[in-house]
């Protein structure tokens, strides 16, 4: 019996943006999920854990940030690591990124496809 290949929410305002990364996601054998905002990635959290998260920052409505707080306050949500993608590649916000346990890696925009490939290649321990 085959294992089912691992699932991997992308949380991305810009669907351009979230097709390029779905694309490149499905050739490394992965499934993926799209949500448009944050309320709607909590929404789909709620009916399926996915093995990877890549969370967008810049966000409308809900922040990446407060996405995560979420998260980590819903204390039935399930343990997966998070991919920050972000056009705010300043330090403050790369400080930020590392002070929170399940984001594993901190991409700034613009990235190539293949950085992103090789980021969830590692969190998903696929090398």
């Amino acid at each position: 019996m085959d294992a089912k290949p691992p699932l991997v929410l992308i949380v991305e305002d810009s669907v351009e943006l979230a097709q390029v990364s779905e694309i490149a996601l499905s050739r490394l054998g992965l499934k993926t999920m799209h949500a448009v905002n944050g309320r709607r990635a909590l929404e789909m959290l709620a009916d399926q854990t996915p093995d990877l998260m890549l969370l967008d920052i810049g966000l409308p409505g809900m922040n990446g940030w407060e996405v995560l707080e979420r998260i980590k306050l819903d204390e039935s949500a399930l343990e997966f690591p998070i991919i920050v993608l972000t056009a705010a590649g300043d330090p403050v916000n790369r400080l930020i990124g590392k002070l929170q346990e399940r984001v594993k890696r901190y991409i700034v925009k613009p990235y190539s496809v293949d950085e992103l490939k090789q980021a969830v290649r590692e969190v998903l321990d696929l090398l």
